[in-house]
């Protein structure tokens, strides 16, 4: 099964991931095993990469991919990969080329098999990386959100591990709503309470 038919995109119901929700789970243990680090932050700057060409092509300013996005992100990342397996050759003398030659064969395996558990990951994982665009956020959340994202793309750092109710009497305060517990602040900021579908 192709990439492209496992996140086909529908007309009225255009699924959109998370590049946030992507990022926390690449990197972190839940991300693809078998597949290296350099490989998964190659894939990291090819989701960013995806993200600004929606940005630029939808008008939106989202931290989010749809399934054409996301399927450019991975074929640039193969693309990457099989040049930089590719470079290997350059410059090594001509009697190392038979064990170069060998070398190239195993990380071309390599780089394939790397791509189909990346893909695997991606199917296994869509539900679990799709943006939330059902209302449910207050605004003040989003937009904290997405300043933390700004950050957090631009460093090595985490900023996603604070409190949760912190954060919300934090924004709320931000915000200039007083409210005495989290759940307060979130329903006056206009946040609806989130509900087993």
């Amino acid at each position: 099964m192709s990439i492209k038919i496992m996140f086909g995109e529908t007309i009225g119901d255009i699924p959109m991931y998370s590049l946030h929700r992507i990022k926390r789970l690449l990197l972190g243990p839940q991300g693809p095993e078998g597949v290296s680090d350099d490989m998964r932050h190659m894939l990291s700057i090819c989701l960013i990469e995806a993200n600004s060409k929606y940005k630029e092509e939808s008008g939106n300013d989202w931290s989010c991919l749809t399934s054409n996005n996301l399927v450019w992100a991975l074929e640039r990342l193969d693309r990457k990969a099989a040049i930089a397996v590719k470079q290997m050759k350059k410059g090594q003398p001509k009697e190392m080329r038979p064990l170069i030659d060998r070398i190239i064969m195993d990380s071309q395996r390599i780089r394939e098999d790397a791509m189909e558990i990346i893909k695997r990951w991606f199917d296994e994982n869509s539900e679990s990386i799709l943006y939330d665009m059902n209302g449910k956020i207050p605004w003040g959340v989003v937009r904290n959100l997405r300043r933390r994202l700004s950050f957090w793309i631009a460093s090595k750092n985490n900023p996603f591990h604070d409190d949760i109710e912190a954060s919300i009497i934090e924004i709320a305060k931000e915000n200039g709503v007083q409210a005495t517990n989290a759940q307060e602040a979130w329903e006056i900021m206009g946040g609806k309470v989130f509900t087993p579908s």
